[in-house]
């Protein structure tokens, strides 16, 4: 719920802010809760991308970030890491 507030926030202050919408959206995807929000950032972040192509690949990288933390191979080297 705080996300969620966190990220209102975030859109009435700082509306052109996208990096701080990624991090709030990587976290939705990693917990799997409050999937409406996660939707409505997924759908700014993709409207961000349109508008700059700097945005555009910035965003697209991010999107493929998230991706990337799902896979098995990751997993298995951040398990595996000293602490």
């Amino acid at each position: 719920e705080r996300l969620g507030e966190i990220w209102e926030t975030q859109q009435a202050e700082h509306p052109g802010d996208w990096l701080l919408s990624m991090e709030i959206f990587e976290i939705l995807d990693t917990t799997s809760q409050q999937p409406e929000l996660k939707a409505r950032i997924e759908k700014f972040l993709n409207e961000k991308k349109g508008t700059t192509k700097d945005l555009s690949t910035l965003i697209s990288w991010g999107f493929r970030l998230v991706e990337y933390h799902k896979k098995p191979e990751y997993q298995a080297t951040l398990h595996a890491s000293p602490k």
